[in-house]
């Protein structure tokens, strides 16, 4: 471990109402640190002590596969409006299309629900702070109206000199962020945070991603389809098309959205299993 960096974070819930009585009894635990989370009016004040971890050897993934469309929607099934929400668990606290499709094959069952909670509020200062922080944000939220069950949220930024591009605004904006990650390497990290009787466990992934130098032409036709509108930093790993990414050092899905390396490894802590499929990340080294 590094060196540790203690401190007051502060929040806001758009229900702090709700927030409140489900902040009151939280403790949160994360790797290397243990939280205290309270809410005064409508803002959420969270103490930390952030540890920072040993630094990780990636493989490089010199081949990459253009076209993994597996994480692009779920199927019908654990996720979907036709399962039956009275005998889950788990409830998903997004819903995005991406997150769904990676805990669904990965044989998690699942309720999806909206946390409401603005992701760009808080783009600025330590990277892995603010991820993990909307996280936790939007899981705590979420708990308060599914008292009972299990809660899994994650939020997801690319951070490129220094600075973090969250989902474009608009075209422009994803034109811009698109340009800037032309043939350069940057980072993606996600925060992922489990909500379980009382406790909320938190951790993150990060991943190193390089872009390709694709084309001007190729650049704004992916920005004419939209596709860029709802991810961080205006791209998704997964598009076969556009195919921005030439080679990533790290974990697959982290990029997706989702990392299950992280997911899988809280979700077991607060019991919850898969009851089929693989929860593991391409481009770890134990990953086949």
């Amino acid at each position: 471990m590094g060196m540790t960096v203690t401190g007051l974070r502060r929040s806001v819930h758009p229900d702090p109402l709700n927030c409140a009585r489900a902040g009151s009894n939280l403790r949160l635990l994360r790797e290397g640190s243990l939280d205290v989370l309270f809410v005064v009016g409508r803002w959420a004040y969270t103490f930390f002590a952030l540890c920072a971890p040993a630094p990780h050897s990636f493989p490089r993934n010199s081949s990459f596969r253009r076209d993994d469309d597996r994480w692009a929607a779920p199927s019908l099934g654990a996720g979907s409006s036709d399962y039956d929400e009275s005998t889950t668990r788990l409830v998903l606290a997004s819903v995005s299309p991406r997150r769904a499709a990676i805990l669904e094959r990965a044989g998690y069952r699942f309720m999806q629900a909206a946390s409401g909670i603005d992701e760009q509020r808080a783009l600025d200062g330590d990277s892995v702070g603010v991820v993990v922080g909307i996280a936790e944000s939007k899981a705590t939220c979420v708990s308060a109206r599914f008292p009972g069950r299990v809660v899994i949220a994650a939020d997801t930024s690319v951070v490129v000199d220094g600075e973090m591009l969250g989902k474009p605004g608009c075209s422009e904006e994803a034109r811009r962020m698109l340009l800037r990650l032309r043939g350069r390497e940057h980072n993606v990290i996600t925060g992922v945070c489990v909500v379980s009787a009382g406790l909320v466990r938190s951790g993150y992934q990060s991943t190193r991603v390089h872009f390709r130098g694709y084309a001007l032409s190729e650049l704004e036709s992916y920005v004419s389809s939209g596709l860029p509108l709802d991810k961080a930093g205006a791209y998704g790993i997964q598009d076969r098309t556009f195919a921005p990414v030439s080679s990533y050092d790290g974990c697959y899905l982290n990029v997706v959205g989702l990392p299950l390396c992280v997911a899988s490894r809280l979700l077991s802590g607060a019991g919850i299993l898969p009851e089929a499929g693989s929860t593991r990340c391409a481009g770890h080294r134990d990953a086949s």
